[in-house]
């Protein structure tokens, strides 16, 4: 009697909102309700159109559905989910999903009451959640917290392994001899102004020929699939395909050695020589500009010009007294110093008020600090005698922080966020690894598809100063920034882009079918 009844109101309240009108109770629907008790009001307002209902109105009747008898709910359950699946209504069923992640005690005890009900979403959810976004979030959402709930302590720890840990980056397959675009992508992926707001861009550009839009899709793809997979590392074979069929990127996807600093620069360059949008996405984070006059040595003019902007600096390994004593501060104070041009080196400089060549000197300065500053340390040179590239292995004393000097302004704080480290003694081959920091003195290794939690600062430091375990590119965060970046680093989006929502819900059902001993549901 519950079922048939429940089954007409649901009718009669599906054609009605079909036909546009309002859901207001007509007199047969009241006689439907009172024939079917108090339940199936309860029920059926939530499964109305949402459109239609106010948010409190749902989560009222969801709350006194969920005060009626046991035996009541689940037979309501039963009939509505039928129905309105049978209706090829998903968003009604959606409706349902999504209060039952935001009241997840309700779901862990709508579980506990009947044994059958996960068995009975497992068979509804997966054919709507291949076509729909926002289910398939739901599903992913309510689906692992229960199961994983439901796993044995002694089986825990092995299957957890099998998933990305929150609050931890995916890592990045090395699909030969890839380990510099791995380290790259991990720093981008960290830079938060960077990556979520490409991401945010190109869900508003659709697809085009255009090659930059080409190479934005796959990247905005690959660091989507980093941040929110809930795999423990993602392949960039896509990403690597788009560089290979774009002719100023292919030389980075014939799967050789490259230079990580380069890879870098270059993705950000593609960027920066784009439209304006996606030039200001590259120039919010990492933009800065400097000034670069030269003072002539006779007449003590001051050559005037536009400031230069740059996305970062390069650092030479200049003389010292006692290399073990270099310091990365020393580092960029020394290639803010005045170069000197002289005419006994062959580099004079041509004043254009004393009309000849003279001796003179370069004057950089900061004028406009970046909010991410890039600072690459150039440990790789060209050896004229040996006609090969050569590799720098001196140790360089990093501090957590570092003063920017900055034009007729106070000196910038920036605190260091990010490494990307060389392994090696050659300039010709090695390792590239990348390190993060996600809280204060709370660091990441990240190293190809293995990511390393719980590492202190002191640990990274011994690390990167490590005889040929070098630190290559050091990325700081300005001071007034940092607040803000750990308070959003591992915040969920509103969105998650669909192909990261399907390629999730494919991984945890296949993970399900194949390891049937780790959780109750069945096997397809």
């Amino acid at each position: 009697m519950v079922a048939q009844s429940s089954t007409d109101f649901f009718k009669i309240l599906f054609e009605r909102n079909l036909s546009g009108t309002q859901t207001s109770l007509s007199n047969e629907v009241a006689d439907i309700l009172n024939r079917t008790r108090k339940q199936c009001e309860a029920f059926a307002i939530c499964f109305g159109d949402p459109r239609n209902l106010r948010e409190r109105d749902f989560q009222d009747s969801m709350a006194h559905l969920f005060s009626l008898p046991k035996c009541d709910i689940l037979a309501s359950l039963s009939v509505g989910i039928d129905f309105f699946l049978s209706s090829k209504q998903s968003s009604v069923f959606l409706e349902f999903l999504y209060y039952c992640f935001s009241h997840h005690e309700v779901f862990l005890e709508l579980v506990e009451l009947s044994p059958n009900f996960l068995k009975f979403l497992w068979e509804r959810v997966e054919p709507i959640g291949q076509d729909d976004e926002h289910v398939s979030l739901a599903i992913l959402n309510l689906l692992v917290p229960v199961l994983l709930e439901q796993i044995p302590e002694s089986q825990k720890k092995d299957i957890l392994a099998n998933f990305r840990q929150p609050g931890l980056p995916a890592g990045v397959e090395n699909e030969g001899n890839t380990c510099f675009l791995g380290g790259c992508l991990q720093i981008l992926s960290h830079v938060s102004e960077f990556s979520q707001n490409l991401i945010d861009i190109s869900g508003t550009v659709g697809e085009s020929i255009a090659q930059k839009n080409q190479f934005m899709h796959s990247l905005c793809d690959l660091l989507s699939m980093m941040k929110w997979s809930i795999r423990t590392s993602v392949s960039p074979k896509s990403f690597m395909n788009t560089l290979a069929g774009i002719e100023k990127s292919r030389e980075f996807a014939n799967f050789r050695q490259h230079d990580a600093s380069e890879f870098l620069m270059h993705v950000l360059n593609v960027f920066d020589d784009s439209d304006e949008v996606l030039k200001n996405c590259v120039r919010d984070a990492f933009g800065g500009t400097m000034s670069c006059k030269v003072q002539c040595a006779a007449c003590q003019s001051i050559s005037s010009g536009a400031d230069e902007r740059f996305l970062d600096i390069s650092l030479s390994f200049k003389e010292t007294g006692n290399k073990n004593k270099r310091s990365l501060q020393n580092m960029v104070n020394q290639h803010l110093e005045p170069e000197i041009l002289s005419e006994n080196d062959g580099n004079a400089y041509y004043c254009e008020k004393c009309l000849q060549h003279t001796n003179a000197k370069v004057l950089r300065a900061i004028t406009t600090p970046p909010k991410v500053l890039l600072l690459t340390l150039k440990r790789f040179f060209w050896n004229m005698e040996l006609s090969k590239r050569l590799k720098i292995c001196d140790p360089v004393v990093i501090e957590k922080t570092l003063n920017l000097p900055v034009l007729d302004a106070q000196n910038q704080t920036y605190h260091v966020n990010a490494f990307i480290s060389h392994i090696g003694n050659s300039a010709q081959y090695g390792h590239y690894v990348a390190y993060s920091s996600y809280a204060a003195d709370q660091w990441v290794k990240m190293n190809d598809r293995e990511i390393s939690k719980g590492l202190s600062w002191n640990d990274v430091i011994s690390q990167i100063n490590n005889g040929t375990n070098t630190g290559y590119v050091v990325v700081l965060r300005r001071s007034d920034t940092l607040k803000n970046y750990r308070n959003n680093v591992n915040k969920t989006p509103n969105s998650i882009p669909l192909k990261v929502l399907r390629d999730n819900l494919r991984y945890f059902l296949n993970y399900m079918q194949s390891h049937p001993s780790s959780n109750k549901f069945p096997s397809r």
